[in-house]
């Protein structure tokens, strides 16, 4: 199902990934390695063996669209260019690496035309329309990796990601009921965020959605 992901992470924290230093390179490799050499086959058993139409080294593992593999970790940690058809393995990766950096993300299995009408009634409830959730995505996250086959990412940053709370908890009441779940999800995990009042920096609010 469709999926939107929001952390509290600083966009440059984000950015960083790309080109990391060494230190941050090697936490990252870890962290990949941990979460992904189980899903990631070793060998091909005989189907190398079955002609030139199967013909590849015997140990080469097997991609899939959506696995990451030490190709896309290289890559991403390079900033270097990926083909169209390893993108959705790259944000698989990016995602698994912001729960690294942002451990305490919010997770909500939600549709593009969901989005669409909280967001309206949201507005009708007086919500100022900059302060709704599609309205995360429009800024992009301006990181050399292009968003996978509908995906979408962006970011707001910390001073608006505060004001995002207080203006939901004042037009609560005024959502239809059908609405109140999610927004009280949203707002449960905005107001457990106290870094964007209390931290230096403060962090950024970033999204990602996965149709």
């Amino acid at each position: 199902m469709s999926t939107l992901w929001l952390y509290a992470v600083t966009i440059d924290e984000v950015r960083g990934i790309f080109g990391a230093d060494q230190l941050l390179a090697a936490r990252l490799r870890a962290t990949a390695a941990r979460k992904f050499a189980a899903d990631t086959p070793a060998a091909v058993g005989l189907l190398g063996k079955l002609g030139p139409a199967f013909r590849r080294p015997p140990d080469a593992p097997i991609t899939r669209p959506d696995v990451p593999t030490a190709a896309e970790v290289d890559a991403l940690l390079a900033s270097r260019y990926l083909p169209p058809d390893r993108l959705g393995a790259a944000w698989v990766l990016l995602l698994a690496w912001l729960d690294e950096l942002a451990p305490h993300a919010l997770t909500l299995q939600v549709t593009a035309q969901q989005l669409s009408d909280f967001d309206f009634d949201l507005t009708c409830a007086g919500v100022p329309s900059r302060l709704g959730l599609t309205d995360l995505l429009k800024m992009g996250l301006g990181i050399p990796l292009a968003p996978g086959p509908g995906w979408a990412a962006g970011w707001v940053p910390a001073e608006r990601a505060a004001s995002i709370a207080p203006s939901w908890r004042a037009c609560l009441g005024e959502l239809p009921a059908e609405r109140q779940e999610l927004a009280g999800e949203v707002l449960a995990w905005l107001e457990s965020q106290s870094g964007w009042r209390r931290s230096d920096p403060s962090p950024d609010l970033v999204a990602v959605f996965q149709p």
